[in-house]
Order: structure tokens, then sequence, then C-alpha cells
């Protein structure tokens, strides 16, 4: 499956209660990739639709910050996560809606670009 000149590896849909983490694995190539998911609520910070990815004991984390539209939000575009060691650049993209404290999620992940895939 291509979008645009990149390749879905990975995709997932998640539906996370409020103050929950989600976590799944996948591999890419030679990547072994553990993430966490976590969407947080920031009452002192104004902006809506933060994306952060932390690393919390050697595990990716990635955080969403005050992404609380019953409507939706998403990345407009793929958001750059890492390379991998055959120097393909692996992207995210993300749509979330909030729903009475439960939280939504699509996370794909998108290998290629610009440089096509090195095998």
């Amino acid at each position: 499956m291509m979008i645009g000149d990149k390749k879905v590896v990975h995709t997932a849909s998640l539906i996370i209660p409020e103050n929950e983490k989600a976590s799944f694995d996948f591999s890419v190539g030679n990547w072994e990739i553990n993430l966490q998911v976590f969407c947080k609520i920031d009452k002192d910070e104004a902006k809506q639709g933060i994306l952060a990815v932390e690393i919390i004991d050697g595990i990716p984390n990635m955080i969403l910050t005050n992404w609380l539209n019953s409507l939706g939000m998403a990345t407009i575009e793929p958001v750059e996560f890492g390379t991998t060691d055959s120097g393909n650049k692996l992207y995210t993209m993300i749509s979330q809606w909030y729903i009475g404290g439960v939280n939504k999620i699509d996370i794909q992940f998108l290998l290629g670009g610009e440089n096509g895939i090195n095998e």
C-alpha cells in the first residue's frame, strides 16, 4: 500500500481511555519498534495538538497533548519519526478524536519519501 511516494509499513487503530497508555510493537526491516502512545490533557498549556516523542526507560513514548476535539485532529502531512539502518526515512501520520473521555486514534507509519526506498 502506498500513499504518495511512501510505503505504508504499519497501521494501528486504538481506543484509549483517558489517563491510559497504549503500547504496540512492529518491525521495519531489522528495526524492532516498541512504542507507547499517551494522550495528555494539560490545562496550563493553551495550545492544542502538540505531538512529542520522549524516550522513557528506553521506550519511545508518543505524547499527544491537548488533542481534545471531538470533530477530530490530525497531522496534515507525514512527520519524520526516524531513519532505518538502510537509510530509509520512517514517517508517521495520526488522526484522533476525543469523545467523552476516550481517545480514538488511527496511526500509520510510512517508509520512503523523496529518495525512494533503499533495500
